[in-house]
């Protein structure tokens, strides 16, 4: 890092302290979907998550989230968030730091003061730091990958790629069928550059199969996670129908769609 990195990196650390400073005294380190990522790390530390269930409500509550990032918060214990908090910071400067160095790969070496305008015009960085809340993985998870697609592509740093794109998807759902195009991607990169390490790619692939298969094991019902249902329903159909219908409407259909789904207790 060059001596004006290292000021913008130290001035943006104080931010950063400066946020975990006005969240501490917030008090409140949870959002809506903490609790669900609490929830699931508490059926990890029970041993529920492993058990099978013929309850809808019990499989949707079980593979609503992947596991990594509840795992991480089993380790001090979901009810004390500020011990949590801390140790993301910790991964919050890390960020800084990535992204300095990603801003630096990318010819940004004289242009500190817009670097620094352009994460203090994006606050969520800071705030999703503070909060029970896996972004800040997975904003190291995506730096790491940036600077590495940067980089000369040895036979190590596509497998090492292959795995950071693992934890990815199992730290955020939205993530896994973007494991096939990558297979896709380095399938053609084979074709032109010869490399086996290409084929690495079929990792995410087999251990999201492996997953769903759990999840099957577990539910009765081959899928990666029930999120996607949840989503569908409350927000990608949804606002298709607000647009087509109107809000009112779309409600009604919602509820609809719900009340019917009531009706089926168990799985079969």
């Amino acid at each position: 890092m060059t001596s004006d990195s290292k000021k913008a990196f130290v001035l943006l650390g104080l931010v950063m302290l400066l946020f975990l400073f006005m969240r501490y005294m917030n008090g409140n380190y949870r959002l809506a979907d903490s609790e669900e990522y609490i929830q699931t790390a508490q059926l990890l530390k029970t041993g529920d998550y492993f058990k099978k269930t013929t309850s809808i409500d019990e499989a949707f509550r079980l593979t609503f989230r992947p596991f990594l990032y509840p795992l991480f918060i089993s380790i001090t214990g979901p009810a004390k968030d500020f011990i949590i908090v801390i140790l993301q910071t910790i991964i919050g400067f890390i960020n800084l730091y990535l992204s300095l160095l990603l801003y630096e790969k990318l010819g940004g070496k004289r242009l500190q003061g817009l670097f620094i305008l352009l994460l203090l015009f994006t606050p969520s960085i800071f705030i999703y730091t503070h909060l029970l809340m896996s972004e800040v993985f997975v904003a190291m998870l995506l730096l790491l990958l940036s600077i590495i697609l940067t980089s000369t592509l040895s036979s190590r740093r596509i497998i090492l790629i292959q795995l950071l794109l693992t934890i990815l998807c199992f730290i955020k759902p939205v993530f896994y069928l973007f494991m096939f195009i990558n297979f896709l991607f380095w399938i053609a990169y084979f074709i032109k550059y010869k490399k086996p390490a290409a084929f690495s790619a079929v990792i995410p692939i087999i251990l999201i199969f492996c997953y769903m298969s759990f999840n099957q094991y577990r539910t009765g019902y081959f899928h990666f996670s029930s999120i996607q249902s949840f989503n569908l329903i409350r927000y990608n159909v949804f606002y298709y129908k607000v647009n087509q219908l109107g809000y009112d409407d779309a409600i009604k259909w919602r509820d609809s769609i719900e009340e019917k789904s009531s009706q089926f207790l168990t799985l079969k």
